[in-house]
């Protein structure tokens, strides 16, 4: 089984990882893939990256899915963060092991224009490569489709994992490079 570290929930808040761990779940079981990962929200960013290594240290196969926070068009992932960050690769890690949900989690949702508007009511025109979109206007385009809904604001905690739910990972897949590669390597 592969342990499969995901950025998300905030630090200490169990409730919130719970909620997420269920909606990555599901959009991975929605993806074809057994569920044969066992799945860890990390919390913030910095706080996955040390369980990343945690269950490395304990000897797991592991995988890690965090936010880039920056554009990583044609970048190794493991340069982009060392980069970004000062993070070293460790030793047993496979140059395949870090994904990326392209600048933010977030940026998953543009993909998926039927989930939106299941989730907001809102017509929304899809992007062709979520990829290349900044994360302020990522945020921005959820704030514009939430305030003509029921729901008035994009609220991470309440709507993430609801969304998570609703994607279809054809539609990321085929508007991200790092969604595919992703993806495809729950597949191994």
């Amino acid at each position: 089984m592969t342990v499969l570290v995901i950025e998300g929930g905030g630090k200490g808040n169990k409730a919130l990882q719970s909620r997420l761990r269920e909606g990555f779940g599901e959009l991975i079981r929605r993806s074809g893939v057994a569920t044969r990962h066992q799945i860890v929200m990390g919390g913030g960013r910095g706080d996955a990256w040390v369980e990343y290594q945690r269950q490395h240290a304990l000897g797991h196969q592991v995988l890690c899915l965090i936010d880039s926070e920056h554009p990583v068009l044609g970048e190794d992932p493991w340069a982009h963060v060392k980069r970004h960050e000062g993070w070293e690769r460790p030793a047993a890690a496979s140059a395949t092991a870090l994904h990326f949900m392209v600048q933010l989690t977030e940026s998953w949702f543009l993909a998926d224009a039927n989930a939106l508007k299941r989730y907001f009511g809102q017509t929304f025109v899809v992007p062709g490569n979520i990829e290349t979109i900044d994360k302020a206007k990522v945020l921005a385009q959820l704030k514009t489709l939430a305030a003509a809904s029921t729901k008035r604001e994009y609220d991470k905690g309440r709507d993430s994992h609801a969304l998570l739910k609703l994607l279809d990972p054809e539609q990321i897949k085929q508007r991200s490079v790092w969604a595919s590669r992703f993806f495809d390597a729950l597949k191994h």
